[in-house]
């Protein structure tokens, strides 16, 4: 009998053994709550060492998933560009004249393709398509300041969709609307939305002021943005028509500034705007607005450097 027990014993502990997951290994990505980014090493000089993470939305808990050091090249602050294709289990950083594809299961870096002068990278998940924006050094025409081209990430070649004449692009208020397969970028200096055409290359335009956001609902098919109001005197939630340019003010935000480079995206699980921002006391926080109510909460325990939202 006693024979017996021992051998049941040892059983179960094998068992054990073999079920008992790799405490190095990453947790699995749950989309209902958390988000993909990069974020700063915790112990580091150069800040543009950057490690692949998720982010917990509901507790603001950051697990790092990769040893592996993403160095930022270019100017200090550049936080590039950023896409994803969870799907395809990949992560796009254009940094520079180079795109990375990195495995979000390993942090592995697959690609690292020279492709040109990036002002802007996005992935339609219909479509299945890459799509960047480059600042073309070669053409004197002003009508060809900036090249849009489908993009190869395994091998850095281009497909060129058409040519936005516009200077001024900077890659913070860009989003993708996927039910439509069209560019959407803002701006600032102008206070111009554009939309461009991802299938024919053709661009509308509308004025729309005072944006400091922009991100498209796959939910709904409603573009949002972050309006600054008059004065500096505060923000405020807004539904943008992008025939028109006529924004529906929606609800106020408790922000004193917003951390500009790219650090907002909508999280459709929760039917969500999350965003990096500074509070009314000057503390950075990663705040998500429900769309619906307009409830604003914040994760304290978000602690580290952003440089990023994908979901």
């Amino acid at each position: 009998m006693k024979s017996k027990l021992l051998f049941s014993l040892l059983l179960l502990s094998i068992l054990f053994v073999k079920c008992k997951p790799d405490d190095d290994s990453p947790s699995m990505f749950d989309p209902e709550t958390e988000v993909y980014t990069l974020v700063v090493e915790k112990v580091d000089v150069d800040p543009r060492n950057l490690h692949l993470a998720t982010v917990n939305l509901t507790n603001g808990h950051i697990e790092e998933f990769s040893d592996q050091n993403i160095y930022m090249t270019g100017l200090s602050g550049d936080k590039g560009f950023q896409a994803s294709d969870l799907e395809g289990g990949r992560y796009f950083l254009a940094r520079g004249y180079d795109l990375l594809t990195i495995d979000l299961e390993t942090g592995v870096t697959l690609f690292d393709k020279n492709v040109g002068h990036f002002r802007g990278v996005q992935y339609n998940d219909k479509t299945k398509k890459l799509y960047g924006i480059f600042l073309n050094l070669s053409s004197p025409n002003s009508d060809e300041t900036n090249i849009i081209s489908e993009i190869n990430p395994e091998t850095g070649d281009t497909t060129l969709v058409g040519y936005w004449p516009y200077a001024n692009i900077l890659g913070t208020y860009q989003d993708i609307d996927t039910d439509n397969n069209r560019l959407l970028a803002y701006e600032p200096s102008q206070e111009i939305l554009y939309s461009i055409d991802l299938s024919s290359g053709e661009i509308s335009s509308a004025s729309v002021p005072s944006l400091k956001g922009l991100q498209f609902n796959p939910n709904n098919g409603q573009i949002y943005g972050i309006e600054q109001l008059a004065n500096e005197s505060g923000f405020m939630l807004v539904a943008i028509d992008i025939q028109t340019g006529q924004k529906n003010q929606l609800f106020s935000l408790p922000f004193k500034s917003i951390q500009s480079e790219g650090v907002q995206a909508i999280h459709p699980q929760s039917n969500s705007y999350i965003i990096w921002a500074w509070d009314n006391d000057d503390v950075l926080r990663l705040f998500s607005i429900d769309l619906t109510t307009g409830e604003t909460n914040y994760q304290p325990k978000v602690n580290r450097n952003l440089w990023g939202i994908q979901n």
